[in-house]
C-alpha cells in the first residue's frame, strides 16, 4: 500500500509505525534474471513491483512500468482487468486480451513453456472470476471447479476445448446446479473456448456432481472401463488437474484402494 492511500483512505495518523501499513510478502528476482522472468513473477503473484537481489542483498526494485514498453500489452495488467470485471462482457474482453498477449509474446520470441505458464495463470484467474459470477451461493459454498486437459496440466497457449468439472461436498438445489451448468458453459463459449467433443465439461451431469457419487463412478470405470467417447481423450488424472475456485472439497480422491 502506498503512503498516501494509508493516510487519506485509511486515515492512518502520520505518527503510525511504517510496519503497520507495509507488506512483508516480498517477491524478488536476481539481478541476472531475464526480463521475461520478472514479468512472469509479476503476473503469477499479481505484483506491480519486484525487489532486486544480488548475493542475498537487496539492491533496489523493479516496477511494471519499467518493463511496460518492452512487452506491449503487459500481461501483468490483465489480472487487474479481470478483477475489475463486473459483467460477463467485461470478462470476455479480458479473455480477448489474454489471447492477444499470447500472440504478442510469441512474436517477441518468448519460449513456449513460459507463455503456457503465464497463459494458464491468467486463464485460471479468468475462470475463477467467472465461477464467482455465474455460480449461485449454494454452488460457491459447496463446489470446487476443476480444470483438466491441457489447462489442468498448465500447457495451454491457444484456446482449446473446454475440459472442466465441478465437484460438490454436499447436495445442492437441482435448479441452482442446472442454472450454473448452463451459464458457465455458455459464457466460456462466448469467450472462444469451444465445447469439448467428448462432453467432459461442467454442463454434463457426469462431470458436475457430489464428490461421493463421483468417486463411486470412478470405481465403476476402474472395474468396468471408461465409456468409449472418453477413452481416447487425454483426461488429466486428479494429480494433474487444477482447482480453480475456493475449494470446499478438502478430501483427497482416495478411490484407488482394494476392490472386491
Amino acid at each position: 500500500m502506498n503512503l498516501s492511500k494509508a493516510v487519506i483512505l485509511l486515515r492512518r495518523p502520520l505518527e503510525a509505525p511504517v510496519r503497520d501499513i507495509c507488506r512483508f510478502d516480498v517477491v524478488a528476482v536476481d539481478r541476472s534474471d531475464l526480463v521475461f522472468e520478472a514479468l512472469l513473477l509479476m503476473t503469477k503473484h499479481d505484483k506491480r513491483r519486484l525487489a532486486i537481489r544480488s548475493n542475498g542483498d537487496y539492491l533496489g526494485f523493479l516496477e511494471d512500468i519499467d518493463i511496460l514498453g518492452l512487452f506491449a500489452g503487459n500481461s501483468q495488467l490483465i489480472p487487474g482487468r479481470i478483477e475489475r470485471a463486473r459483467s460477463i462482457d467485461d470478462l470476455a474482453a479480458a479473455a480477448q486480451d489474454i489471447q492477444a498477449q499470447v500472440e504478442r509474446l510469441h512474436r517477441q520470441g518468448i519460449k513456449v513453456d513460459v507463455i503456457a505458464e503465464m497463459t494458464s495463470d491468467l486463464n485460471r484467474r479468468l475462470l475463477t472470476h467467472l465461477f464467482g459470477m455465474t455460480a449461485p451461493p449454494s454452488i460457491r459454498e459447496a463446489g470446487s471447479l476443476l480444470l483438466m486437459g491441457s489447462e489442468g496440466r498448465g500447457e495451454q497457449t491457444v484456446r482449446t476445448d473446454q475440459d472442466n468439472a465441478i465437484l460438490l461436498d454436499r447436495d445442492v438445489p437441482a435448479a441452482d446446479l442446472a442454472q450454473f451448468r448452463e451459464a458457465f458453459t455458455v459464457a466460456l463459449d462466448g469467450f472462444g473456448f469451444p465445447p469439448c467433443p467428448g462432453n467432459v465439461m461442467v454442463r454434463n451431469p457426469v462431470w458436475s456432481q457430489p464428490l461421493d457419487s463421483f468417486i463411486r463412478r470412478l470405481k465403476t470405470w476402474v472395474l468396468q472401463g471408461m465409456p468409449r467417447p472418453w477413452r481416447a481423450r487425454r483426461i488429466s488424472s486428479p494429480g494433474q488437474s487444477r482447482l480453480c475456485s475456493n475449494s470446499c472439497v478438502a478430501r483427497p480422491l482416495s478411490w484407488h484402494g482394494s476392490h472386491r
